[in-house]
C-alpha cells in the first residue's frame, strides 16, 4: 500500500493508533485488523481518517459505479480474522461520491453517497480474509472522509447529526394536540407496528437505549401554541423505549417510566412538531404499541 499521495489515520472503539504518517510509510504494508465480538454486547468497530487525490474511474471497479476513486494500491485493507455474521463499511466526508468493496474472492461492489457524502455497504456472513475500501470523488479532486468497519450499521444520524428535513414521512402519521377534556389524554396510534432494528443511541449523546427505526419518525406531533406540561407515553405487551426530539432539536430518551412502558415529560413546551421515534429495548423480533399523549404527566 502506497502513502506518498494519501494519508490514513486510524482509531479503534477501544483505543487510538497514533502512528505517524511517515513511520507508516517506512513499512512495506499493513492492515487494520477487525473480527467478531467478544460476547453479544460489546460493539465491533474500527475507524480511518483517509485523505488524497483519486485518479481511477470508479467504474473500472464497478460498472455505474460514480465518480473517480483513489489509486488501486491507495485502497484501505482490513483483515477479517474471524467469521462475522454482519460486516459494515460506511464512509462519510464532504464531497464523496461513492465506497468501492474488494471482497477477499476477487469481487467489487459498489455503494454510492447520498448529498450529505454518507456511503455504506454490508455484508452478511462475511470470513476471514482481506477486504479493501476505496474512496471516490469528482475527477481531479481530493478524498477527505472518515471510513469505518463494523458489526453494527453506523448511522448517518450519528455522524452528521440528525437533520429533521431528512426524515421520511411519520410510519403512523401526523397528529395536532387535542387531550381530551375528559380525560386529558388523546390516543395517537393503536396497535403500531414496532421496528426494532437500529440502534436509537445515534439520537442523544447522553442516553438513549433500545432499537428502531432513523430514516423517519413513527409519529409526529404538532402543538398548536406552547403549553406548561405535557406527556407522551407507550404501552405494549413488549420492553419498549421512546424518543422525542422537540422543535429547537433537543431529545429526549426513556425506557422505563411505568414497569416496561416508556414515557417522556416535557416541561414548558414550545409550539411546533415533536418528532416521536418508538422502540425496543432489544433489537429484532416483532410486537406491537399503542401511543398516547397528555396533558401533565402520563
Amino acid at each position: 500500500m502506497r502513502f506518498a499521495r494519501s494519508h490514513l489515520t486510524m482509531t479503534t472503539a477501544i483505543a487510538a493508533l497514533m502512528l505517524p504518517v511517515g513511520a507508516l510509510a517506512q513499512q512495506a504494508g499493513f492492515a487494520i485488523e477487525v473480527g467478531p465480538s467478544a460476547d453479544d454486547y460489546t460493539a465491533v468497530r474500527v475507524g480511518a481518517h483517509v485523505q488524497g487525490p483519486v485518479s481511477d474511474p470508479a467504474t473500472s471497479y464497478v460498472r455505474g459505479c460514480q465518480g473517480s476513486v483513489m489509486a488501486e494500491g491507495d485502497g484501505v485493507p482490513f483483515e477479517v480474522t474471524g467469521m462475522m455474521a454482519q460486516l459494515n463499511f460506511t464512509a462519510a466526508g464532504d464531497g464523496l461520491r461513492s465506497l468501492v468493496l474488494g471482497t477477499p474472492d476477487g469481487l467489487f461492489q459498489c455503494a454510492l453517497a447520498d448529498d450529505q457524502g454518507f456511503a455504506a455497504t454490508g455484508l452478511a456472513n462475511a470470513g476471514p480474509g482481506r477486504y479493501t475500501i476505496w474512496l471516490g470523488a469528482d475527477e481531479g479532486a481530493q478524498v477527505d472522509a472518515r471510513l469505518f468497519a463494523s458489526d453494527r450499521p453506523v448511522s448517518a444520524i450519528e455522524l452528521f447529526g440528525l437533520d429533521v428535513a431528512r426524515l421520511g414521512e411519520p410510519r403512523a402519521g401526523r397528529f395536532v394536540f387535542a387531550a381530551s377534556a375528559e380525560t386529558g389524554r388523546q390516543e395517537l396510534v393503536s396497535g403500531g407496528t414496532l421496528h426494532a432494528d437500529a440502534e436509537l443511541r445515534p439520537l442523544s449523546s447522553d442516553y438513549c437505549a433500545g432499537y428502531g427505526r432513523l430514516d423517519a419518525a413513527d409519529a409526529v406531533l404538532t402543538l398548536d401554541q406552547a403549553t406548561d406540561r405535557f406527556s407522551i407515553f407507550a404501552l405494549s405487551d413488549r420492553d419498549l423505549t421512546l424518543a422525542v426530539v422537540d422543535p429547537s432539536g433537543h431529545v429526549t430518551c426513556n425506557d422505563d417510566a411505568y414497569q416496561l412502558n416508556p414515557g417522556v415529560t416535557l416541561d414548558n413546551a414550545q409550539a411546533g412538531d415533536y418528532q416521536i421515534f418508538v422502540g425496543g429495548y432489544s433489537q429484532g423480533g416483532d410486537g406491537r404499541y399503542d401511543l398516547y399523549t397528555s396533558e401533565g404527566a402520563p
